[in-house]
Protein backbone atom coordinates (compact mmCIF):
# COMPACT_ATOMS: atom_id res chain seq x y z
CA UNK A 1 0.00 0.00 0.00
CA UNK A 2 0.99 3.61 -0.42
CA UNK A 3 0.94 6.37 2.66
CA UNK A 4 1.47 10.27 2.73
CA UNK A 5 4.69 11.01 3.32
CA UNK A 6 4.32 14.47 2.89
CA UNK A 7 2.04 17.41 2.37
CA UNK A 8 3.28 21.00 1.10
CA UNK A 9 1.38 23.95 0.59
CA UNK A 10 1.29 24.77 -3.33
CA UNK A 11 -0.20 27.44 -6.09
CA UNK A 12 -3.42 28.74 -5.63
CA UNK A 13 -4.47 27.36 -2.13
CA UNK A 14 -3.72 23.81 -3.36
CA UNK A 15 -1.87 21.24 -1.17
CA UNK A 16 0.49 18.90 -2.38
CA UNK A 17 0.25 15.25 -1.31
CA UNK A 18 3.02 13.12 -1.69
CA UNK A 19 2.00 9.61 -1.24
CA UNK A 20 4.98 7.02 -1.30
CA UNK A 21 6.14 3.26 0.58
CA UNK A 22 6.88 3.00 3.58
CA UNK A 23 8.91 5.30 5.41
CA UNK A 24 11.49 2.65 6.12
CA UNK A 25 11.59 1.29 2.29
CA UNK A 26 10.76 4.58 0.72
CA UNK A 27 13.64 4.20 -1.90
CA UNK A 28 12.03 0.94 -3.33
CA UNK A 29 10.40 2.14 -6.63
CA UNK A 30 6.33 1.98 -6.73
CA UNK A 31 4.57 -1.13 -8.72
CA UNK A 32 3.60 -0.67 -12.30
CA UNK A 33 0.66 1.24 -12.95
CA UNK A 34 -0.76 4.01 -15.36
CA UNK A 35 -0.75 6.96 -13.51
CA UNK A 36 -0.17 9.87 -15.11
CA UNK A 37 0.43 13.69 -14.96
CA UNK A 38 -3.26 15.40 -15.17
CA UNK A 39 -5.38 12.34 -13.73
CA UNK A 40 -8.25 13.21 -12.05
CA UNK A 41 -8.10 10.83 -8.62
CA UNK A 42 -9.11 9.83 -5.27
CA UNK A 43 -7.60 8.59 -2.55
CA UNK A 44 -9.33 5.54 -0.33
CA UNK A 45 -8.26 3.45 2.43
CA UNK A 46 -6.40 0.66 1.32
CA UNK A 47 -8.72 -1.78 2.83
CA UNK A 48 -12.16 0.50 1.96
CA UNK A 49 -14.27 -1.32 -0.76
CA UNK A 50 -15.46 0.13 -3.68
CA UNK A 51 -17.64 2.22 -2.49
CA UNK A 52 -15.82 3.30 0.81
CA UNK A 53 -15.59 7.25 1.46
CA UNK A 54 -12.70 9.17 -0.42
CA UNK A 55 -9.53 10.14 2.02
CA UNK A 56 -8.61 13.06 -0.42
CA UNK A 57 -9.20 13.87 -3.93
CA UNK A 58 -6.86 15.95 -6.72
CA UNK A 59 -5.10 15.72 -9.77
CA UNK A 60 -1.29 13.67 -10.72
CA UNK A 61 0.89 16.70 -10.69
CA UNK A 62 4.15 14.71 -10.70
CA UNK A 63 4.66 11.11 -11.01
CA UNK A 64 7.91 9.69 -10.07
CA UNK A 65 9.71 6.22 -9.83
CA UNK A 66 9.13 6.13 -5.93
CA UNK A 67 6.38 8.66 -5.33
CA UNK A 68 3.19 10.35 -6.50
CA UNK A 69 2.49 14.02 -5.98
CA UNK A 70 -1.30 15.04 -5.88
CA UNK A 71 -2.37 18.41 -6.24
CA UNK A 72 -5.55 18.60 -3.62
CA UNK A 73 -7.92 21.20 -2.08
CA UNK A 74 -9.10 20.98 1.04
CA UNK A 75 -7.12 19.09 3.20
CA UNK A 76 -8.37 19.67 6.45
CA UNK A 77 -6.15 19.34 9.54
CA UNK A 78 -8.45 16.62 11.43
CA UNK A 79 -8.03 14.32 8.16
CA UNK A 80 -6.13 11.16 9.08
CA UNK A 81 -3.87 11.16 7.24
CA UNK A 82 -1.51 8.34 8.49
CA UNK A 83 -3.42 5.37 7.14
CA UNK A 84 -2.33 2.73 4.49
CA UNK A 85 -4.16 4.62 0.97
CA UNK A 86 -5.01 3.31 -3.02
CA UNK A 87 -5.09 5.58 -5.40
CA UNK A 88 -7.97 5.19 -8.11
CA UNK A 89 -8.84 7.31 -11.10
CA UNK A 90 -12.11 8.87 -12.03
CA UNK A 91 -13.37 10.03 -15.17
CA UNK A 92 -11.99 13.03 -16.64
CA UNK A 93 -15.13 15.91 -16.64
CA UNK A 94 -13.34 17.76 -19.76
CA UNK A 95 -13.70 14.27 -21.39
CA UNK A 96 -17.76 14.23 -20.44
CA UNK A 97 -17.99 18.25 -21.71
CA UNK A 98 -16.02 17.29 -24.18
CA UNK A 99 -18.62 14.28 -25.62
CA UNK A 100 -21.67 16.46 -24.58
CA UNK A 101 -20.61 19.55 -26.96
CA UNK A 102 -19.93 16.90 -29.85
CA UNK A 103 -23.55 15.23 -29.60
CA UNK A 104 -24.90 18.65 -28.94
CA UNK A 105 -23.59 19.58 -32.57
CA UNK A 106 -24.62 16.66 -34.17
CA UNK A 107 -28.00 16.97 -32.90
CA UNK A 108 -28.09 20.48 -34.08
CA UNK A 109 -26.35 18.92 -37.52
CA UNK A 110 -29.17 16.37 -37.70
CA UNK A 111 -32.48 18.90 -37.14
CA UNK A 112 -31.43 21.70 -39.61
CA UNK A 113 -29.48 19.14 -41.65
CA UNK A 114 -30.93 18.04 -45.01
CA UNK A 115 -31.68 14.30 -45.20
CA UNK A 116 -29.63 11.92 -47.56
CA UNK A 117 -28.88 8.10 -48.08
CA UNK A 118 -25.33 8.21 -46.93
CA UNK A 119 -23.92 5.58 -44.10
CA UNK A 120 -23.31 8.50 -41.64
CA UNK A 121 -27.00 10.07 -42.19
CA UNK A 122 -28.69 6.35 -41.17
CA UNK A 123 -26.60 6.39 -38.13
CA UNK A 124 -27.37 9.87 -37.06
CA UNK A 125 -30.91 8.84 -37.89
CA UNK A 126 -30.90 5.73 -35.30
CA UNK A 127 -28.91 8.33 -32.83
CA UNK A 128 -31.19 10.83 -33.12
CA UNK A 129 -34.07 9.98 -35.12
CA UNK A 130 -36.89 7.59 -35.30
CA UNK A 131 -35.37 4.98 -36.72
CA UNK A 132 -33.60 1.34 -35.13
CA UNK A 133 -30.40 -0.10 -35.91
CA UNK A 134 -30.57 -2.71 -38.11
CA UNK A 135 -28.65 -5.88 -38.80
CA UNK A 136 -27.68 -8.39 -41.53
CA UNK A 137 -29.08 -11.86 -41.51
CA UNK A 138 -25.41 -13.11 -42.61
CA UNK A 139 -22.06 -12.00 -42.00
CA UNK A 140 -20.95 -11.05 -45.20
CA UNK A 141 -17.15 -10.06 -46.86
CA UNK A 142 -15.26 -12.26 -44.75
CA UNK A 143 -12.00 -13.44 -46.43
CA UNK A 144 -10.06 -16.68 -45.79
CA UNK A 145 -7.46 -18.49 -48.74
CA UNK A 146 -10.20 -19.60 -50.49
CA UNK A 147 -11.64 -16.07 -51.27
CA UNK A 148 -14.71 -14.14 -49.92
CA UNK A 149 -17.66 -15.71 -48.45
CA UNK A 150 -20.54 -14.87 -46.42
CA UNK A 151 -20.87 -16.69 -42.75
CA UNK A 152 -24.60 -18.08 -42.23
CA UNK A 153 -24.04 -18.69 -38.60
CA UNK A 154 -22.19 -17.36 -36.08
CA UNK A 155 -21.12 -21.03 -34.70
CA UNK A 156 -19.25 -20.85 -37.93
CA UNK A 157 -17.18 -17.92 -37.17
CA UNK A 158 -13.49 -18.50 -36.52
CA UNK A 159 -12.37 -16.46 -33.39
CA UNK A 160 -9.11 -15.01 -32.96
CA UNK A 161 -9.20 -15.55 -29.26
CA UNK A 162 -9.68 -18.96 -27.83
CA UNK A 163 -10.75 -17.41 -24.42
CA UNK A 164 -13.76 -16.05 -25.46
CA UNK A 165 -17.15 -17.23 -23.84
CA UNK A 166 -20.80 -17.90 -25.25
CA UNK A 167 -21.79 -13.94 -23.97
CA UNK A 168 -18.47 -12.62 -25.33
CA UNK A 169 -18.87 -14.12 -28.75
CA UNK A 170 -22.56 -13.39 -28.71
CA UNK A 171 -21.15 -9.85 -28.81
CA UNK A 172 -18.95 -9.78 -31.63
CA UNK A 173 -21.59 -11.67 -33.83
CA UNK A 174 -23.97 -8.95 -32.67
CA UNK A 175 -21.30 -6.20 -33.30
CA UNK A 176 -20.47 -8.10 -36.52
CA UNK A 177 -23.96 -7.72 -38.36
CA UNK A 178 -24.84 -4.19 -37.32
CA UNK A 179 -25.39 -2.07 -40.48
CA UNK A 180 -25.04 1.46 -38.44
CA UNK A 181 -24.37 0.80 -35.12
CA UNK A 182 -23.89 -1.73 -32.11
CA UNK A 183 -24.19 -1.24 -28.30
CA UNK A 184 -21.68 -3.54 -26.24
CA UNK A 185 -22.45 -3.20 -22.13
CA UNK A 186 -21.31 -4.62 -19.06
CA UNK A 187 -20.16 -4.44 -15.85
CA UNK A 188 -16.64 -4.10 -15.02
CA UNK A 189 -13.98 -7.30 -15.59
CA UNK A 190 -16.95 -9.09 -18.38
CA UNK A 191 -14.35 -9.02 -20.76
CA UNK A 192 -15.50 -5.43 -22.87
CA UNK A 193 -11.80 -5.17 -24.05
CA UNK A 194 -11.02 -8.72 -25.24
CA UNK A 195 -14.00 -8.36 -27.11
CA UNK A 196 -14.04 -5.55 -28.34
CA UNK A 197 -9.90 -6.50 -29.36
CA UNK A 198 -11.79 -9.67 -31.17
CA UNK A 199 -14.21 -7.33 -33.32
CA UNK A 200 -11.49 -5.62 -34.65
CA UNK A 201 -9.51 -8.10 -35.95
CA UNK A 202 -12.39 -9.88 -37.53
CA UNK A 203 -13.38 -6.10 -39.23
CA UNK A 204 -9.42 -5.61 -39.73
CA UNK A 205 -8.25 -9.14 -40.97
CA UNK A 206 -10.91 -11.04 -41.94
CA UNK A 207 -12.88 -8.16 -43.70
CA UNK A 208 -9.76 -6.24 -44.41
CA UNK A 209 -11.84 -2.57 -43.38
CA UNK A 210 -9.98 -0.44 -42.10
CA UNK A 211 -10.64 0.76 -38.55
CA UNK A 212 -11.00 3.71 -36.68
CA UNK A 213 -10.99 2.97 -32.57
CA UNK A 214 -11.86 5.74 -30.35
CA UNK A 215 -11.62 5.93 -26.13
CA UNK A 216 -12.81 8.56 -23.74
CA UNK A 217 -9.12 8.33 -22.28
CA UNK A 218 -5.53 8.40 -23.64
CA UNK A 219 -5.10 5.17 -21.10
CA UNK A 220 -7.97 3.24 -22.66
CA UNK A 221 -6.91 3.76 -26.10
CA UNK A 222 -2.88 2.65 -25.37
CA UNK A 223 -4.74 -0.75 -23.89
CA UNK A 224 -6.41 -1.07 -27.21
CA UNK A 225 -3.40 -0.53 -28.82
CA UNK A 226 -1.12 -2.75 -27.16
CA UNK A 227 -4.01 -5.31 -26.63
CA UNK A 228 -4.66 -5.60 -30.43
CA UNK A 229 -1.06 -5.20 -31.59
CA UNK A 230 -0.51 -8.25 -29.12
CA UNK A 231 -2.90 -10.47 -30.58
CA UNK A 232 -2.06 -9.74 -33.96
CA UNK A 233 1.30 -10.94 -33.14
CA UNK A 234 -0.34 -14.49 -32.25
CA UNK A 235 -2.17 -14.68 -35.94
CA UNK A 236 -0.28 -17.04 -38.14
CA UNK A 237 -1.81 -15.29 -41.66
CA UNK A 238 -0.08 -12.36 -40.64
CA UNK A 239 3.63 -13.62 -39.89
CA UNK A 240 5.63 -11.85 -42.49
CA UNK A 241 2.72 -9.27 -43.02
CA UNK A 242 1.99 -6.04 -42.32
CA UNK A 243 -0.39 -4.78 -39.90
CA UNK A 244 -0.79 -1.09 -39.87
CA UNK A 245 -1.40 0.02 -36.46
CA UNK A 246 -1.20 3.64 -35.81
CA UNK A 247 -1.54 5.60 -32.48
CA UNK A 248 -3.23 9.24 -33.18
CA UNK A 249 -2.94 11.67 -30.49
CA UNK A 250 -1.75 12.42 -27.10
CA UNK A 251 1.15 9.44 -26.38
Amino acid sequence: GLYITNVEGGLLGHSMVELSKREESASSALPAHKFHANDVVVVKPSKGDAGSDAVLQGVVYRVRETSITLACENVGDDQDLSQCVRIEKLANEVTFKRLKTTLDRLSTAYSSGTRSSSESWKMLDCVFGPSSPSFASTLGGFTDESGTAAIEDGDDLSYFSPTLDASQKEAVVHALRAQELAIVHGPPGTGKTTTVVEIVLQEAVRRRQRVLVCAASNVAVDNLVERIQRKAEEIPSLKGNKFRLVRVGHL
